[in-house]
């Protein structure tokens, strides 16, 4: 699978998030030798727990105590805002647990909002030696990437936003905070519109599966991929990471909550399926209905035949792909359903008016 591009941290999220956990963990181990780690965006003075995005090598109970026992208040805390990076003894430990005081820490923040008081977080944590001037600030250099890789996205134009509880904004890259400063309502017909339609197309989502919708927000359609995501084993919060994209026309169509599941779901298994070019046939199937009586009704239910609707999404994933990713264009063409390079080539071309070498010499 090539879809492997979205996600807040620069590791890739196809399969468990344990995995991708571990990824980073090895990231960080060529450059900073550590047992433990824990990183997140915190809110002071009171962090909650769902704003960790990844916690590796320490309990999960730990840090969330360390961090609601007067965070903000702790020497190591003080010393990471004030320099950036910080380190502590095992005596000078925010730990209080007994099994995790003989660890060597150093804790690094960079601020994220001075006004709303955000801040990105990491620590690192080993047994034996204590933590180098050198690593202190390979510490503080290695959470400044992680919040650039962020802000920073492959492509032009994507928009990241990550709801906590509530579906509150935990975190927004700039260009959408000043977005959504200035216009309230993209906001809240995300969240209005948002968890309906996923609701109906994908009500057994899997944790950390990408999926993707097209929704109409403040009068704009929108490619809007996501993922619900559980970054720590053993805590209930859960997160809602967002990409959204904006659609120019003749793009995948905006289709909301439908009156008939069946159709939503046959939707759902367009897009869970779409690189296998599902048949009208085993379409039909998957929802219990004849393919005459099924093409009749996703049509009018939808606007757009099952066949055309799957070309788009093909096309859709296809253009994004060629956006953000270097990989050969024979790849992307088998990834996202079409039989053979050439025949990918000529309906690309076909479709869109540039072949996909072209298009993606545009970005």
């Amino acid at each position: 699978m090539l879809e492997h591009q979205i996600d807040i941290l620069p590791v890739g999220s196809d399969g468990p998030w344990g995995a991708a956990q571990e990824k980073i963990y090895q990231e960080v181990q060529q450059r900073l030798t550590c047992d433990a780690l824990a990183i997140g965006v915190l809110r002071l003075p009171k962090p909650q727990t769902e704003g960790l995005l990844c916690v590796h090598g320490w309990p999960a109970a730990d840090v969330v105590e360390m961090l609601q026992n007067n965070f903000e208040q702790q020497a190591l805390t003080k010393a990471a805002i004030k320099n950036g990076a910080a380190a502590a003894t095992p005596q000078e430990s925010p730990f209080s647990s007994a099994k995790l005081k003989n660890h060597h820490v150093v804790m690094a923040m960079a601020a994220e909002s001075t006004a709303k008081r955000i801040w990105w977080w990491a620590i690192f944590g080993r047994k034996g030696k204590p933590f180098t001037e050198t690593e202190i600030e390979m510490a503080n250099l290695l959470l400044l990437r992680w919040q650039v890789h962020f802000h920073r996205a492959d492509e032009p134009g994507v928009g990241r936003v990550l709801l906590g509880a509530g579906d509150r904004v935990q975190l927004a890259d700039l260009d959408t905070q000043a977005t959504l400063l200035t216009n309230h309502k993209l906001l809240d017909d995300l969240l209005q519109e948002f968890h309906p339609v996923i609701s109906q197309r994908f009500p057994e989502l899997p944790v950390n599966a990408s999926r993707d919708i097209a929704l109409n927000l403040a009068g704009q359609d929108y490619w809007v991929r996501f993922q619900r995501r559980q970054p720590v084993d053993g805590l209930g919060e859960q997160q809602w990471y967002i990409e959204l994209r904006r659609l120019g026309e003749d793009e995948l169509p905006v289709i909301g909550v439908l009156t008939d599941e069946r159709i939503a779901r046959a939707i759902a298994f367009l897009h869970e399926n779409y690189p296998d070019s599902p048949s009208l046939t085993l379409l039909a199937r998957q929802v219990h209905m004849s393919p005459f009586h099924f093409h009749r009704l996703f049509s009018k239910q939808a606007g757009i035949s099952p066949k055309h609707y799957l070309q788009k999404k093909q096309l859709q994933t296809a253009k994004w792909l060629l956006r953000s990713s270097k990989e050969p264009i024979g790849a992307i063409a088998a990834h996202t359903g079409f039989a053979s390079h050439g025949h990918f080539t000529s309906t690309f071309h076909r479709i869109i008016g540039v072949s996909p070498s072209e298009y993606r010499h545009q970005f």
